[in-house]
């Protein structure tokens, strides 16, 4: 039988610390006590009182909790990979990279972490904490209650969210995952498609069930940030709930169905990506505070690679598109489009075009290779390209005001097409 015993300090009138070793769980009546006057340089006198015991020492301390606590140091790695997103499983790695004989365990990391969020909560509920951390971070968000003031419906969208699906609102994919959180609310993803042919997240939302007129609320809320503009595609599974409301908010857009489910179902896949069943419980008892700062993290890094690549682009020539015919479309339009319109000139130099269907412009927008070849050798127009795939006109700043980008970016346009009028020929201007 193990001996389980908890310290308790005291400070009394005498300048003294006081300890006591007080036994629990277990009836061992092994009693010691220590103290230590203020001043004495960190000694502690040690005094038994009762060395009687119920069991036999116990020969391997690392079972107690005591020896498997961390050092201030290791504390402050944690809640840095904890800010960072950092899972438990490699945060316990990268402490015991720095100390191999590390004596943490998952659970200690899991037990840090959970303090770490209570304290952070301070003397705030869970709720409004949450509407804090939204308003903190810019995010624009909606709720609805039940008549006992519960969250049944909660959308959430990051700043850097609404200005790329403001930039990119063509092609949206909806699906819902399952029982991500602790409250079992089924939550809808809306993702966005780029330039780059990438996906970004644009909104979330957590429902109560997943009725028409849940999904009807959703699209309405998310409509909203869109400025109230209709996407040209929703991508969605197979779910006439989602479908019926699709047809409802967005009446002239087109409701696609995937041909792959994007996580169909948390539980029956998700469970096995994970190498450890402690991970996936940490990852099954988030709440909605820690799905926020998730959603932080990946709308932050996402943001910032759509960003670079948008600038990347715009001053690079990709080498086997470097000829007259493209030269309207160099550096006006992502490489990902290029290639696509590349590919098909490329059928007409080696004789490998089949008869048009129209499928190509009709999902891809790019002219295809009998639209080229129409034209004859003649360099092709921005205006044969979607708007989709155009950077050129692009603004992404994370520092904007989004309410302001309309005015903005109206200004720009006005530098920009004063800037050219000073250097048109008379005839032009």
């Amino acid at each position: 039988m193990e001996y389980l015993f908890e310290i308790q300090v005291k400070i009394n009138m005498s300048h003294y610390n006081v300890i006591e070793a007080v036994p629990i769980e277990i009836e061992c009546v092994l009693e010691i006590k220590g103290r230590s006057k203020k001043g004495d340089d960190g000694v502690w006198v040690l005094k038994a009182k009762n060395l009687t015991r119920n069991h036999e020492p116990s020969t391997d301390i690392s079972g107690y909790p005591s020896f498997r606590r961390l050092s201030p140091n290791d504390v402050q790695s944690v809640k840095n990979m904890t800010l960072s997103g950092i899972p438990l499983r490699q945060t316990l790695s990268s402490l015991s990279q720095g100390n191999p004989n590390l004596p943490a365990v998952s659970q200690t990391i899991y037990n840090l972490k959970a303090k770490i969020r209570k304290e952070s909560l301070g003397n705030r509920s869970m709720v409004n904490a949450l509407f804090e951390e939204f308003e903190k971070e810019g995010f624009i968000y909606d709720i609805l209650h039940n008549s006992i003031e519960h969250i049944t419906h909660l959308f959430i969208a990051h700043p850097l969210s609404i200005k790329l699906a403001k930039s990119f609102s063509n092609i949206f994919i909806m699906d819902c995952t399952y029982k991500t959180n602790k409250y079992n609310m089924p939550l809808l993803d809306i993702i966005g498609v780029s330039c780059f042919n990438t996906s970004f997240y644009s909104g979330f939302v957590f429902l109560e069930r997943e009725d028409e007129d849940s999904y009807i609320w959703a699209l309405s809320v998310f409509k909203k940030t869109l400025e109230n503009r209709e996407p040209s595609v929703i991508m969605s599974d197979r779910e006439l709930e989602l479908m019926n409301a699709i047809n409802m908010v967005f009446p002239n857009t087109t409701n696609l169905l995937c041909i792959w489910h994007i996580e169909k179902n948390v539980l029956a896949n998700c469970k096995k990506r994970f190498a450890h069943t402690e991970d996936f419980n940490l990852f099954m008892s988030g709440g909605f505070q820690d799905v926020t700062e998730m959603i932080c993290l990946a709308i932050k890094y996402e943001f910032n690679e759509i960003k670079v690549k948008l600038a990347s682009e715009r001053i690079q020539v990709l080498h086997n598109c470097d000829a007259p015919v493209f030269r309207e479309l160099l550096c006006r339009v992502s490489h990902f489009a290029l290639k696509e319109i590349h590919m098909q000139y490329e059928k007409i130099n080696t004789g490998t075009m089949t008869p048009c269907t129209g499928y190509f412009m009709a999902t891809m927008a790019p002219p295809c290779a009998h639209k080229i070849k129409h034209l004859e050798g003649m360099t092709l127009s921005l205006d044969l390209v979607h708007p989709q795939w155009r950077i050129d006109t692009l603004r992404l700043n994370s520092k904007d005001n989004l309410h302001n980008d309309g005015a903005k970016e109206f200004d720009e346009l006005l530098s920009e097409l004063s800037s050219r009028y000073q250097m048109w020929p008379q005839s032009k201007k």
